[in-house]
């Protein structure tokens, strides 16, 4: 797995925040798609509004941010 910055923190908690629906902002759809193959959030589906695809958080991605806000 890749090292996470501040922004891959803070995308974790966006998604966490919107149980679902969460597109990535400013280009961030990168570092989402770097996300997704380490397994830290998943492509739920796709929207009309690019990027369009929006993710959810996993059980991986939710247990790295806990250990993180501890």
């Amino acid at each position: 797995m890749t090292a996470l910055g501040q922004n891959e923190i803070e995308m974790l908690r966006a998604i966490k925040a919107t149980h679902g629906g969460w597109r990535p902002w400013n280009g961030f759809a990168g570092r989402a798609e770097r996300m997704a193959k380490d397994g830290l959030i998943i492509k739920a589906g796709i929207t009309a509004m690019p990027p369009h695809v929006c993710y959810v958080i996993t059980e991986a991605g939710e247990k790295v941010l806990a250990e993180l806000e501890h």
